[in-house]
């Protein structure tokens, strides 16, 4: 497996997905952790789609999103926080796997957050 974890990596993520693609070991898996990037970076993954759809299909790429209201190093980031209506939004992106953070001090969570989910996924771990 090659985990990519990704904020705002665009202007590295075209050259790293390329040298992932030619590599002559072929029976790998992409994890592709995209960290809340306020850039392009998922549509530049999106963009490698045709060359990479067989190992989409076999589920041999993963796309995790990531759910927060603030970070700690700038606070909130945003105002109107709707965590369900983000994880619909990732959910209709073929996000495989969702991180809601709960933590209240730095990132402004809750476990309430993770209420709403429970109807709307079949697989949740708290």
């Amino acid at each position: 497996s090659v985990i990519m974890n990704c904020h705002n990596g665009a202007n590295y993520l075209n050259d790293s997905i390329k040298s992932l693609l030619k590599q002559k070991y072929k029976n790998w898996e992409l994890i592709f952790w995209d960290n809340m990037s306020l850039d392009n970076s998922k549509q530049i993954l999106l963009n490698f789609k045709e060359r990479i759809h067989n190992n989409i299909i076999n589920n041999k790429i993963s796309l995790i999103d990531e759910i927060k209201k603030a970070r700690r190093s700038a606070g909130v980031i945003i105002e109107n926080y709707n965590p369900v209506d983000i994880a619909k939004k990732y959910y209709e992106n073929k996000a495989t796997c969702l991180s809601v953070l709960t933590e209240e001090d730095f990132f402004q969570g809750s476990l309430i957050h993770m209420l709403p989910m429970n109807s709307l996924y079949d697989h949740l771990i708290h």
